[in-house]
């Protein structure tokens, strides 16, 4: 998992602190943002620097993106789209939230070909993160 790049977009500080300090630990650089705008502002050009991408689904923003309504309920949903569309595969963007609805499970699964993992366990993101990042 050494010098490994993850981008961390979430508006909770204790869920960023924790993972920073973890990843931090496996050897991981990591760059942090805590709304859709901000983190679309830091990854525009910039995506190729990074080897995952950890996106929470309700994030603020000042900005509706992306097609359809739950893409203006969910602005974390709208970054993993923009994500996706500048190239990056889906295996490398994981959407964490407590939100999973059928129509999200569409839209993240099928459409955006992203992974999911429920927000609030941290022993199975440390797994996914541990896989994806070869740690």
């Amino acid at each position: 998992m050494k010098n490994k790049n993850v981008f961390l977009l979430d508006d909770e500080h204790t869920n960023i602190s924790w993972l920073v300090e973890w990843l931090n630990s496996k050897g991981c650089t990591t760059e942090t943002a805590a709304s859709a705008d901000e983190a679309l502002n830091k990854l525009e050009g910039k995506v190729s620097k990074f080897d995952c991408f950890l996106i929470d689904l309700n994030v603020p923003t000042s900005v509706h993106r992306g097609t359809g309504p739950i893409y203006t309920e969910y602005p974390g949903l709208a970054v993993a789209q923009k994500i996706r569309s500048w190239g990056v595969a889906g295996g490398k963007v994981v959407i964490y939230s407590v939100h999973l609805t059928p129509q999200l499970e569409v839209e993240i699964y099928e459409k955006l070909s992203c992974k999911y993992v429920v927000k609030g366990r941290p022993r199975e993101l440390k797994s996914v993160l541990i896989k994806d990042l070869s740690l």
